[in-house]
């Protein structure tokens, strides 16, 4: 539960309009997008919440990044819009089925907007052969995008296809000269979110909570105890 939460709908949140919302700490949450600076969990627990973004052409993906790439390079990869379908529900079901922390029970429940009117949707699908064992959604601004999930085949969990598919919204991003790749927050103390340093920590910006400027990640995490503790976790 987010303490301080704050929605806004509009008819259209594409181009400029949701780089501008992305940079100020706005994320989509259904149809609408939201700003939190704080999560509550066990009812009771306050934490801070750390947006992030990526600098794409700043990102050098390391060893176990080309690690996850050569292991899974021969499933096919697809970059589409985004469109509805009972193929990527079924995932999503497959998918939900094998974790134990809360998630929208369907794609249609988290996306609301399912046919791109709000937002300019992207899809990327990996495939092992026509079988369709990943998904990454994500939407797209003018000179930004924002990660909005990763579903995968649980049976495929060894390949890592939650990580591929932030390689290549990464990789997406680069060939289509999108400047920023904005994964969500982290929230200390809770490492379910810590998998979105993976790409780069040295390349990875955090909008500070007291100027609300963007720094340098690393440079954040000397003076923050919990995001060393983020970035151990990560690696």
């Amino acid at each position: 539960m987010h303490e301080d939460m704050l929605i806004h709908h509009l008819p259209s949140i594409k181009g400029v309009l949701l780089d501008c919302y992305l940079e100020s700490g706005w994320y989509r949450y259904g149809s609408g997008v939201f700003t939190t600076s704080a999560y509550i969990s066990n009812e009771t627990t306050v934490h801070p919440v750390w947006w992030l973004r990526y600098k794409v052409d700043a990102v050098q993906i390391d060893r176990k990044a080309k690690a996850i790439l050569n292991k899974s390079s021969g499933m096919s990869v697809v970059a589409r819009p985004f469109s509805l379908t009972a193929e990527l529900e079924q995932l999503h079901d497959q998918y939900y089925s094998s974790i134990n922390f809360p998630a929208n029970e369907s794609i249609a429940d988290l996306m609301e907007d399912v046919y791109n009117c709000v937002f300019d949707s992207q899809l990327i699908e990996i495939r092992d052969g026509k079988t369709l064992i990943a998904a990454g959604i994500y939407d797209r601004g003018t000179n930004s995008i924002a990660g909005i999930k990763n579903i995968f085949d649980p049976r495929y969990a060894k390949w890592s296809l939650g990580k591929r598919l932030m390689i290549e919204k990464w990789r997406y991003s680069l060939s289509n000269q999108i400047e920023w790749y904005y994964p969500g927050y982290l929230i200390p103390g809770i490492s379910t979110f810590d998998y979105k340093l993976f790409l780069d920590k040295q390349a990875t910006e955090v909008l500070c909570p007291d100027t609300q400027q963007w720094i340098p990640f690393p440079f954040f995490a000397e003076k923050h105890r919990e995001a060393q503790q983020s970035i151990k976790r990560a690696d």
